[in-house]
């Protein structure tokens, strides 16, 4: 659709993982490690040089705690220049949606001519809620000099020390069941 600067904006291709229901045939792969393969599996069914591209975006709704920013660590691989700029972003459920919509925006206003952009996830690999209060004695637990003082330290964990707080954004009905592992209410 043309707009007052006369560019228009196409979607040119797509590609995406397979998937599964979390924790069978895919459980050990990170979700970065599926970002970088359909980010190379694209480029090799485009035919696209790497250096055409202007940026890279990438969509997560649970970003790893080690790899915060999957869509930088996209933007690493050897197929592209070393300075292009990359973000990740959250939209809980639209996040890829969003990657687009930015892309689009970006080509739209000029500021790049072809951008990478998509999402990626990996439910077998997130990363696990902790009360604060566990958390500190596992940190404790950790520091100790001796392994009498690990296991009096290791002791003071009680069953209500393991409830974690659910995060502000999720909603009831997104909230992992305490009955089925995995499954939402």
């Amino acid at each position: 659709m043309p707009v007052a600067n006369g560019r228009r904006v196409a979607v040119i291709a797509g590609c995406r993982t397979p998937f599964c229901r979390s924790g069978t045939v895919l459980k050990d792969a990170r979700a970065v490690d599926l970002a970088r393969f359909v980010a190379r599996e694209l480029l090799e069914r485009t035919n696209l040089d790497g250096a055409d591209v202007n940026a890279v975006i990438f969509g997560q709704v649970v970003p790893s705690a080690l790899v915060p920013n999957v869509a930088r660590e996209v933007s690493l691989l050897p197929q592209f220049p070393k300075e292009i700029p990359a973000y990740s972003l959250n939209r809980a459920c639209a996040s890829s949606g969003q990657a687009v919509a930015n892309a689009y925006d970006e080509i739209m206003l000029g500021d790049a001519d072809v951008v990478l952009a998509g999402g990626v996830e990996s439910l077998s690999d997130i990363p696990i809620l902790a009360s604060r209060r566990l958390a500190d004695i596992l940190v404790e637990a950790s520091k100790a000099k001796s392994l009498g003082s690990r296991l009096r330290t290791l002791s003071r964990i009680r069953p209500s020390s393991r409830r974690a707080g659910w995060p502000t954004s999720w909603s009831r009905r997104a909230r992992p069941s305490r009955s089925a592992p995995g499954s939402a209410r």
